[in-house]
C-alpha cells in the first residue's frame, strides 16, 4: 500500500484511556488513488467535502442515523478508485482495548440511478505493514457494526486506516459512505 509512508512520517497521537472518537483526532492523513493511478496525498489533517480535483470527501464531524459519523467519499471527478484516512496513534497501556465502528450508506442516495453501495475496508498496521481486518460491501442505510481487539498492541504505536471505494459498477456517484461512532 502506497501512501503509508506519508502516514508513518506523522508523529503519533497519544490516546488517553477511555473512549476517543477517531473523528476527534486532529492529526491524520487523507489520500486517494484512482485504480492503477498514483497515490495522491492530501495536506496533513485535510478535511473537506467534494475536493475540487478528485471529488473526495473527508468530513470527520458528520452526523448520521443517531451516530457521530465520518463521511469518507471515494473519488468521482477522476477515474474511480479508493480514498482512505490514516490515524497514527499511540494506544494507552490498558487492556482490554478495541477499535469499534459501524458502516452505513446515507439512505437518501441509494436506489436506481444513484449509488450501488460502497466497499468499506479497515486496516491496522502495528509495525509489520498493513493488515486488512475487514472488507464489506454495504448497499444499505442500516448500520453494520464491527469490533476488533487491539489489546496485544496496548502501549504501542499503530496506524488505523479506514477506506472506501465504489461498488460493483465502479461508479462512485452518490456514494455517501459513513463510519459511525468510530472509536
Amino acid at each position: 500500500f502506497l501512501g503509508l509512508a506519508a502516514s508513518a512520517q506523522m508523529n503519533p497521537v497519544a490516546l488517553p484511556p477511555g473512549r476517543t472518537l477517531l473523528g476527534d483526532i486532529g492529526r491524520y492523513q487523507v489520500a486517494y488513488q484512482s485504480y492503477d493511478g498514483p497515490v495522491v496525498t492530501m495536506p496533513p489533517s485535510w478535511a473537506g467535502h467534494f475536493e475540487a480535483l478528485s471529488g473526495i470527501s473527508y468530513v470527520p464531524a458528520d452526523r448520521h442515523m443517531g451516530r457521530n459519523a465520518i463521511l469518507l467519499h471515494s473519488p468521482w471527478r477522476v477515474p474511480p478508485g479508493k480514498v482512505w484516512v490514516d490515524y497514527r496513534i499511540l494506544l494507552p497501556q490498558v487492556t482490554p482495548i478495541s477499535l469499534e465502528f459501524g458502516v452505513a450508506m446515507k439512505g437518501e442516495y441509494l436506489g436506481p440511478e444513484q449509488s450501488d453501495g460502497v466497499t468499506f475496508s479497515c486496516f491496522i498496521d502495528s509495525g509489520q505493514g498493513l493488515n486488512q481486518v475487514m472488507r464489506f460491501h454495504q448497499a444499505k442505510a442500516d448500520w453494520k457494526d464491527y469490533r476488533f481487539d487491539l489489546s496485544a498492541n496496548a502501549g504501542k504505536i499503530v496506524t488505523i486506516r479506514l477506506q472506501t471505494e465504489p461498488g460493483p459498477q465502479n461508479d462512485a456517484g452518490f456514494d455517501y459512505s459513513t463510519f459511525g461512532d468510530a472509536r
